[in-house]
């Protein structure tokens, strides 16, 4: 994270930023106050509409600021620390025991609806291999990385992110999955629909198997459970 902080990307970034504020030889912006404009920016389209604070940022920007931010989280709860692979293994027990309870009409809850932190959250996308690029976020490979699967900018673990799954109507043990109304797996072809496991064993599963398997196993059901 330092060598990007430090890098050419983010220094001709601040000096672009403090040459449309004009205070070049008067002070220097410190990468806290570079971020500190692209979040005003961010909330003041999100909240208010307002994009003042946007006029101070090009495209190229906004691109750096993003990519820095998915570095930051790449190597704090993602793909970048393998330890995150293990952290959320209690979250995806319950998530499973959820549905197995639902299918087998053990529950009467027409909905499972969870609210956590975005770090949780993305923990859950790690642990079920989504957002991951064959080659890993470094702080030299801005450029090539710069159609990445892993942008966490678009919503993932955001306030506005979601994760669902629900039984398909014609066979109880089966499940389609959506990641933001996305579709992750295609719910038109019943051979690609994930089965339910069969007994519980999510954790010791998630030991074992590499996360396109657990993928395959678990379509996360992180927002809510319903049957159509």
């Amino acid at each position: 994270m330092e060598s990007f902080l430090k890098g050419p990307k983010v220094r001709s970034l601040t000096k672009r930023l403090e040459q449309r504020l004009q205070i070049i030889g008067k002070m220097s912006l410190t990468f806290d106050l570079v971020k500190k404009v692209f979040r005003l920016c961010a909330f003041g389209v999100m909240n208010r509409k307002d994009s003042s604070w946007c006029s101070l940022l090009e495209d190229d920007d906004v691109s750096i600021m993003q990519y820095q931010g998915d570095l930051e989280t790449y190597y704090e709860h993602s793909y970048g620390n393998q330890l995150n692979l293990k952290m959320e293994c209690t979250l995806l027990s319950k998530i499973t025991k959820n549905l197995r309870d639902f299918s087998t009409g053990q529950t009467d809850l027409r909905g499972v609806f969870r609210f956590t932190s975005s770090s949780t959250v993305v923990k859950l996308l790690t642990i079920l291999g989504l957002l991951k690029d064959s080659v890993p976020l470094r702080a030299d490979n801005y450029l090539q990385m710069s159609k990445r699967e892993f942008v966490t900018s678009n919503n993932y673990g955001s306030y506005v992110g979601q994760y669902r799954c629900g039984f398909v109507p014609c066979n109880s043990s089966r499940m389609a999955g959506k990641l933001d109304h996305k579709e992750i797996v295609d719910s038109c072809d019943l051979d690609t629909i994930c089965s339910l496991p069969s007994t519980d064993q999510s954790k010791a599963m998630a030991s074992k198997l590499n996360p396109q398997q657990i993928l395959l196993s678990f379509i996360p059901g992180f927002t809510f459970l319903f049957r159509v």
